[in-house]
């Protein structure tokens, strides 16, 4: 189950905050916000959901929305989903109100001590195929004259742990409703053994707190707020889970005091003609944030309050007015002298550069900024079209990671632009690590080091050539670490591009946290070749897919690939449909295929998990 807040467009009747009133409590009685419940306010029974309902006991659509995260084509319920502004009342969504245990899926209103009919809890049922996952989102939006820049956020969990299985109840945030961030410290699990305690509230006063920081919440805007719920561990039916008093604490950043020696620029140096190192001296903030802007100077002031995200690539930063930020740090001290390389510049372009010294609580400003105007040089020593190798780790945009070879790899030298998909060849060395964290376009690329996906990284892989588009050598690791962007956004290969992982050759999914969606690498047909002995490796909390998929679809019998499972699932993988492995499955975690679907082992299962 997940239960959000929601950043989005505008809507009717969603649960909102403002500079005068910044908190409401959601306890589900009779005195709750017209905005989530009833109009009149009525105590939630569990008879359905409804826009702007005037039933009594109804919840309010136009908040609050049931789905399964990242499985827009599966039901949270064996009765369906519920989209924002539509209508569920019967079955699963409307159980009504009880005092007692229950056997039965669905959504109820608790009303037995310490609760009652005033003062109901909101009770999940779950079932196999009720809520085992599915997700609740309760949409909130900053209707302020200014933004929200942190959010208190409490509640009560209840249980009912009458059942031999554990389940989860974790809690998680976002401001897009598509990448969440999840809180690890707010997680629970009921226990995997029954009590006969009857329902109790889970230790804490209240069970769960945190505050959300380093969000800027513009008005008009939304924030979503998460909890999920999925089968862990044992077996048989499921424990009952409430949730009340969520209480909401919005953050409304006032004047501030910015500091009072900015910082300086002091030259541009190494200036190619696709990126420069900009130097500096800090001020007596704590931080300092660098704006770059082409060809017009920049055209509006960093807002304080709001933390912006940033990238060295130009164009791939937080967007300010008509600039880009590339740089955002206190790791350099008051008055010390500091440098940063911006990439991803056009050749013989002017750029406007824009530094600012903040206070990092806030973060606070300073009203006007350094200005530095720096035309880049109007052509290069390498052209795109040669060979490149890589010299020393580093960011792929970053022609300084680079060497080039215009005649067919004898010499090389110093690269000063950065390869791409119409170079002859690109390789990276055993020795280096290269990553990708901003939007590049590859071809022809072998990795004998590692190859790095990390976030506001974006492959676009072309097919320019017959050969393999990326080869995967026996010393070779290709990695995704994002954990902000996931498949069908961050990886973006042509119809006929190839992948080819020879034997001990890696992909691996994931840095122990989540990354989501990643699946179609290992079970795509006649996109990745996976020879024998070659490493899918799964090393994110996130599930891979089983429904209906054959993870290595091509490999022929005596071909034997691995799926090496590192991280155990926060949600645990499995469907009706059959899912197959041709290869080994090396199982390293504890994990649990639920579910009737098939599931088939070509050649076996190892591995060290207990």
């Amino acid at each position: 189950m997940i239960l959000a807040f929601a950043s989005g467009t505008a809507v009717q009747a969603q649960l909102s905050l403002t500079n005068v009133s910044p908190s409401a409590l959601i306890d589900f009685s009779n005195t709750m916000p017209t905005t989530v419940g009833t109009t009149p306010s009525t105590a939630f029974l569990a008879t359905g959901f409804s826009p702007n309902p005037g039933v009594a006991g109804r919840l309010n659509s136009n908040a609050w929305a049931w789905n399964v995260p990242g499985a827009p084509l599966s039901n949270s319920w064996s009765d369906g989903n519920l989209a924002f502004g539509c209508t569920q009342t019967g079955n699963d969504f409307g159980r009504g109100a009880v005092a007692v245990a229950q056997t039965t899926g669905g959504i109820y209103s608790y009303v037995g001590a310490p609760h009652n009919a005033a003062n109901p809890a909101l009770m999940l049922q779950p079932g196999g195929s009720d809520c085992t996952p599915g997700a609740l989102t309760l949409r909130i939006q900053n209707n302020g004259t200014s933004m929200i820049n942190q959010l208190a956020v409490s509640y009560n969990i209840y249980v009912r742990n009458d059942q031999n299985r554990s389940q989860s109840f974790n809690f998680s945030y976002s401001t897009d409703n598509v990448n969440f961030t999840p809180v690890g410290a707010m997680d629970y699990a009921t226990p995997t053994t029954l009590d006969v305690a009857g329902w109790v509230v889970v230790p804490g006063t209240p069970s769960r707190a945190t505050t959300i920081s380093s969000i800027a919440i513009a008005p008009t805007s939304f924030i979503y707020i998460r909890w999920a719920t999925d089968d862990i561990s044992g077996s048989g039916a499921r424990d009952e889970i409430g949730l009340d008093d969520i209480n909401l604490v919005a953050y409304y950043p006032g004047v501030c005091t910015p500091p009072t020696i900015n910082a300086t620029l002091n030259s541009f140096t190494s200036v190619l003609s696709n990126q420069m190192d900009v130097n500096f001296t800090r001020g007596n903030g704590t931080g300092g944030l660098l704006i770059v802007a082409s060809p017009a100077v920049l055209s509006s002031n960093p807002i304080s309050g709001i933390v912006y995200a940033t990238n060295t690539n130009y164009g791939a930063g937080a967007a300010i007015g008509n600039g880009f930020v590339v740089y955002n740090s206190n790791a350099v001290a008051n008055f010390a002298a500091g440098s940063t390389t911006i990439t991803g510049l056009t050749a013989g372009v002017t750029y406007n550069i824009n530094l600012f010294e903040y206070d990092v609580t806030g973060p606070c400003y300073t009203l006007t900024g350094t200005l530095g105007t720096q035309i880049t040089a109007l052509t290069s020593l390498a052209n795109v079209a040669d060979l490149f190798r890589s010299r020393v780790n580093g960011d792929w945009p970053n022609a300084n990671t680079w060497q080039y070879s215009n005649d067919g790899g004898t010499t090389w030298n110093n690269a000063d632009i950065a390869p791409g998909s119409a170079s002859a060849g690109i390789l990276i060395q055993a020795a280096h690590t290269v990553d990708i964290a901003s939007p590049v376009t590859i071809d022809q690329t072998t990795v004998a080091g590692t190859l790095t996906l990390s976030n506001n990284g974006i492959i676009n892989l072309l097919n320019n050539v017959s050969s393999d588009d990326i080869i995967i050598q026996s010393t070779g690791v290709f990695k995704v670490q994002a954990t902000t962007t996931n498949y069908s956004t961050a990886f973006v290969p042509a119809a006929s591009a190839t992948i080819n992982v020879a034997t001990a050759g890696k992909i691996i999914i994931g840095n122990g946290g989540s990354t989501s969606g990643y699946s179609p690498l290992g079970y795509t047909s006649g996109f990745v070749i996976w020879n024998d002995a070659s490493i899918l490796e799964w090393n994110t909390t996130d599930p891979f897919v089983t429904s209906g998929v054959t993870y290595f679809p091509d490999a022929a019998l005596g071909v034997v690939p691995i799926f090496r499972l590192s991280r155990s699932p926060s949600l645990q993988p499995g469907a009706g449909a059959a899912t197959g492995w041709n290869g080994l499955f090396e199982v390293n975690a504890p994990v649990t295929l639920k579910l009737p679907g098939t599931k088939t082992f070509r050649n076996g299962i190892i591995g060290t998990a207990d």
